[in-house]
């Protein structure tokens, strides 16, 4: 099991990840976040399908994953849907605020 990954802490207005998702990330993407700072993720959505890329279904999104783990951070969620991207696969699109 991972113990979290650690980067110099500064503290952004708007962290983003795109098409980029480990949840040993989540935790650091939310101290990475000033207060009324936001965080904007998009990645592949767990619907059922089985994708080509990425292949194991245990890499992707779950159904309010991010809403479940940014709320209990202090975020608001402002965002988290799925959209059905042009080459078929699906896609979290998700923006939540941190409380200030």
């Amino acid at each position: 099991a991972h113990q979290g990954v650690r980067f110099d802490l500064r503290q952004y207005d708007l962290v983003l990840s795109g098409r980029f998702f480990m949840r040993v990330f989540n935790p650091t993407l939310a101290e990475m976040v000033r207060p009324g700072g936001f965080v904007l993720i998009t990645y592949f959505a767990d619907v059922g399908i089985i994708y080509d890329h990425p292949k194991d279904p245990n890499k992707l999104v779950k159904k309010k994953e991010l809403s479940s783990f940014f709320m209990s951070r202090g975020f608001k969620i402002i965002h988290d849907r799925v959209d059905e991207n042009v080459d078929g696969r699906f896609l979290n699109l998700f923006l939540a605020q941190k409380n200030k």
